[in-house]
């Protein structure tokens, strides 16, 4: 085993000796991430006694021949009586070839319970449309839908099938849009017709305990899916209410409505919070467009028009996100458009109903940790865990809808769960979750990649799209055997927009389309990543020299953009939510890329990364400052568990399973993140690990000086360097709040406060929390630092004074409820708290507190404080010795706004409390010596984590182990890894 294994905490439990000594690795020898779990047995391949041939046998194969959602073959190919073409019927659909619209034109259905798939395509050589019509033809009604978002020669289209029994034919039609003109030409015609059959199963049994589902009723229940479709199985018999029969099932629950159209059934069901509406037939009546109306439990009602290109419906679907959980009501009505104004005579629908429950998270019993032991016990169950969570309580819309960073995750975690179970599995009142995940990528549509801007007025840029593509370069590396060769065609040809090599445009956003800003730093390596994820699978589908990513220069580009992190950190430091995009990124090259270099610089910066977290963080609750988004500071979020909130708690939820603080879950806003690592083979050191979970050991103190990095391209300012500041000890944490700083973006005053580097509160974290209480930022003792009263409140605050058990600054505040359950002695300007008390909750620790009042509103009380372990002394000692060295102390802060205070250890901590330079030390000298500027300070110095000035080399020590693992990426393109020492085994 290679040491940069058998260093990770993992490795502990797995290997059976290490060798002694040293041991060492390179880039050159850097281990290939671990394999995705195995999958179990595979589904027999299905043999069928026709074997399909030529473009229509081609489709066959690409939906997964008859183990896909076509079947078998029901007939052997046919010509088209009157059209050049032909066609194939299979168990659940069909499939034609329709030259007229493109020589190699093909065009399948299928369908899944009642919602029908169309797919078809190429129609290029010699056509590619704007976009493209879907006819559709029932009992001799037709009905057309669009599908626009071109120029395209293919597509994919899904619908829920309403109207009852029998053959559903479909067409597919290309259209231009005629220039500066409403409407569209289709001058190649429609395809060949392709069907579908709903088929009448009325009779057929429930599978279900308890009260039969019958009639008209019935039927669309099985239509539906039945006991594993859409609703689930009855919850109660068919009751009469005042509009018709009304029947509910698990997931909702479906009625007659006569009185708006003679066969008419109204479907309610639910997935999480989005709740789908299905309705038809009208049968007698025929109305221009829907109203749905739905109630909401202590809501104001809403309703949404449903509206078609043409055509008078009796039929039609709809569904909305719930605001509220509880049980949500909805109502239809039909409509005709008239010159006073729609009439809708036939009123409202029999109302039908469906309970959303908001998922709480992950359920973590029996799998949580509370030592760095036993964190790797449970956790692939952990992972396991989340995938269910995530692809089964979150919503996988098959409609087409735009896709979005959570689209991804979904779809990563039904993927994951068909690795472990198989892939016939599916969750409850969704389709077979193999079928789903390639229906849904099939439908989705590349859109523009970087960032979104809405923070100028009357400049907005719609895009986002490398949020997903993170997510599509895992499918194509760690899912592609669960993909249809179909969608994969669609994944290399259209959704895999990022490829070749490095483009200048991706360093910039044109605002307004005059203004040259920055591409943010999260975006880049977002883009970055997956272009050189892209290139290697393209690569080795297509052969083509463009996608070398040595060739074209995306190895050399990757490699040093990823020194600057090792160097400086991140410019978004500690960013909230950015952080994911950005270790997001890295985790895909630690996993999927090929060469060993870009591994190896990757997980250098995800093991500096997930240490630093460790470091800084208190029962992963992590305080310090941060650059965007500005306005989630803790005093905006309050708790550190929220979605707001640093993004790492959520990857650390999943590695350590330390979830105590969280009522043993994973709260649901995290296990976006949680699922991001549990697919992931990257675990941080067994050094992060232990920091994070173990604060037992002897107190220990890490600074950050981010140093002088380079501009950004297209930004006319570089960024401010960042300062950080953790102090841990068993029972507390003193974190250091930071400065303020640019954005390094450029256009700050124009974009507005969120791009900022916010400096936060320093602040006094206990370990424990207080009897019934979650420990929350208003609940700690802090010093809020400098109030600016115009632009953003901390542009002027610099709360960098920390050092060991010491902080001092301005705007002291201490919770009421913390004097009230200490041990309390006050004299004059003193205060001193012994928080070691069965009402505190025994937290472990003493605070000695000498405060003034300013009289200057920006700087309110300030003053300093010094905490220690209870068990270092008792509390009349502390006290005693704190007052009996310090006898000036106050006069000093009053008169100078500085001071020198001997704390009861007997250090000596000289500091000042205001500096109009954001670089100088607060704390100018401990014990007589002098303490250098901020400016000399390397990356990192403390005990656990270090480097040499910002040069790209960082060491991280395990005491515990007696090893030392540096990380040296100094020379940009050959990064390593080496381990010294060990002695765990």
């Amino acid at each position: 085993m290679s040491a940069t294994r058998a260093r990770r905490w993992w490795g502990l439990l797995l290997a059976s000796a290490l060798a002694a000594g040293t041991l060492t690795a390179s880039a050159t020898a850097q281990p290939r991430p671990p394999e995705p779990p195995a999958a179990p047995a595979a589904t027999p391949a299905v043999t069928c006694a026709i074997t399909p041939f030529g473009l229509i046998g081609q489709r066959w194969q690409d939906l997964n021949a008859g183990a896909g959602p076509l079947g078998c073959p029901t007939g052997q190919e046919q010509d088209v009586p009157g059209r050049r073409g032909r066609k194939q019927s299979f168990e659940r659909g069909e499939v034609v070839w329709s030259p007229d619209q493109g020589p190699n034109l093909v065009v399948s259905a299928y369908r899944v319970h009642n919602d029908v798939t169309v797919d078809w395509g190429p129609t290029n050589d010699p056509w590619n449309y704007d976009g493209f019509l879907i006819g559709w033809f029932h009992n001799g009604l037709s009905r057309v839908e669009d599908v626009y978002g071109g120029p395209r020669t293919w597509g994919t289209f899904t619908m829920p099938l309403t109207r009852g029994a029998g053959r559903y034919d479909f067409t597919v039609t290309g259209c231009d849009k005629l220039p500066g003109q409403s409407g569209h030409k289709c001058d190649q015609g429609a395809s060949i017709p392709v069907s579908v059959t709903l088929p009448d199963t009325g009779a057929t049994p429930t599978g279900c305990p308890g009260a039969a589902v019958e009639g008209t009723l019935g039927r669309r229940w099985r239509e539906m899916g039945g006991a594993t479709g859409k609703l689930g199985c009855p919850t109660g018999a068919a009751v009469t209410a005042p509009k018709g029969r009304v029947q509910s099932f698990q997931h909702g629950q479906l009625a007659e409505s006569p009185g708006q159209g003679g066969n008419l059934v109204v479907a309610a069901y639910s997935v999480k919070g989005r709740v789908y509406v299905e309705w038809g037939p009208s049968d007698g009546y025929f109305y221009d467009f829907f109203i749905v109306r739905w109630y909401q439990p202590g809501r104001e009602a809403k309703q949404a028009d449903v509206k078609y290109r043409q055509d008078r419906r009796r039929e039609g679907f709809y569904s909305f996100n719930a605001e509220v959980g509880g049980e949500i009501g909805v109502e239809v009505q039909g409509c005709d458009n008239s010159l006073g104004g729609a009439q809708c005579r036939q009123g409202w629908t029999q109302r039908v109903a469906t309970t959303v429950r908001f998922p709480g998270g992950v359920d973590l019993a029996g799998v949580t940790a509370t030592t760095p032991a036993e964190a790797p016990r449970h956790l692939d169950k952990r992972r396991e865990l989340v995938a269910d969570y995530q692809a089964c309580q979150s919503v996988l819309s098959p409609t087409g809808e735009k896709a979005g960073e959570d689209t991804g995750i979904v779809l990563m975690a039904h993927l994951e769960r068909l690795r472990r179970k198989g892939t016939g599995s599916q969750c409850e009142n969704q389709a077979p979750s193999q079928e789903l995940v390639n229906r849904v990528l099939r439908q989705m549509r590349p859109y523009l990649t970087g960032s979104s801007t809405d923070d100028i007025p009357t400049c907005h840029r719609d895009a986002d799209y490398d949020a997903v593509l993170k997510s599509l370069v895992v499918i194509t590396s760690r899912y592609w055997d669960l993909v249809y060769p179909l969608t994969r065609k669609h994944l290399l040809h259209h959704l895999l927009s990022e490829h070749g090599p490095h483009s200048v445009d991706d360093e910039k956003i044109t605002v307004c389309g005059l203004v040259n800003v920055p591409e943010t730093e999260n975006h880049r390596l977002l883009i970055e990543s997956s272009r050189y994820l892209s290139n290697q699978r393209l690569r080795e589908a297509t052969g083509e020299a463009r996608y070398d990513n040595v060739a074209n220069g995306m190895r050399e580009h990757l490699l040093r953009l990823l020194q600057l992190f090792a160097k400086h950190d991140f410019m978004e430091y500690n960013a909230r939510p950015y952080q994911r995009y950005s270790l997001n990124a890295l985790l895909n090259l630690f996993d999927h890329a090929q060469d060993p270099a870009i591994r190896t610089a990757a997980q250098i910066v995800l093991d500096y990364a997930t240490t630093k977290f460790a470091v800084s963080s208190n029962q992963l609750r992590r305080a310090g400052p941060f650059r965007r988004i500005a306005d989630r500071a803790d005093a905006d979020n309050q708790s550190y568990y929220t979605g707001n909130s640093d993004p790492q708690t959520g990857f650390f939820l999943l590695w350590t399973g330390l979830a105590g603080n969280t009522g043993g879950r994973i709260p649901h806003h995290f296990t976006g993140e949680a699922l991001i690592v549990g697919v992931s083979g990257y675990l941080p050191p067994r050094a992060a690990i232990h920091r994070a979970m173990d604060k037992s050991g002897a107190a220990y103190q890490h600074s950050f000086h981010h140093g002088a990095r380079p501009k950004l391209s297209f930004s006319a300012d570089s960024a401010m360097p960042g300062i950080e500041v953790y102090r841990s000890s068993p029972s507390f944490q003193l974190t250091a709040g930071g400065i303020w700083g640019n954005s390094g973006y450029g256009l700050d005053e124009l974009r507005g406060p969120k791009l900022y580097g916010r400096a936060q509160a320093t602040t006094l974290m206990p370990t424990l929390n207080s009897p019934g209480r979650e420990t929350r930022a208003d609940d700690l003792i802090r010093f809020d630092g400098f109030h600016n009263s115009g632009g953003p409140a901390d542009r002027d605050r610099v709360n960098t004074c920390v050092q060991d058990g010491f902080a001092c600054g301005l705007r002291l505040s201490v919770p009421q409820f913390l004097r009230e359950c200490a041990q309390r002695v006050t004299e004059a300007r003193w205060e001193f708290l012994n928080l070691n008390t069965p009402a505190c909750g025994n937290l472990g620790v003493y605070v000695a507190l000498n405060s003034v009042d300013s009289g200057n509103p920006a700087h309110g009380t300030v003053g300093v404080l010094h905490a220690v372990e209870s068990t270092t002394m008792d509390f009349a000692a502390f006290h005693t010795r704190t007052r009996e060295r310090n006898p000036n102390l106050t006069t000093e802060i009053a008169n100078q706004s500085a001071g020198t205070m001997t704390t009861a250890e007997g250090r000596r901590y000289q500091f000042k409390l205001t500096t109009g330079d954001n670089y100088e030390t607060l704390i100018k000298a401990i014990d007589g010596q002098p303490v250098a500027n901020w400016t000399s300070a390397p990356l990192v110095s403390g005990p656990i984590l270090r480097s040499r000035g910002h040069e790209g080399h960082l060491e991280i020590s395990y005491p515990e182990c007696q090893s030392t693992t540096t990380l040296d990426y100094r020379d940009p393109l050959n990064p390593a890894i080496t381990t010294q020492g060990g002695t765990c085994r």
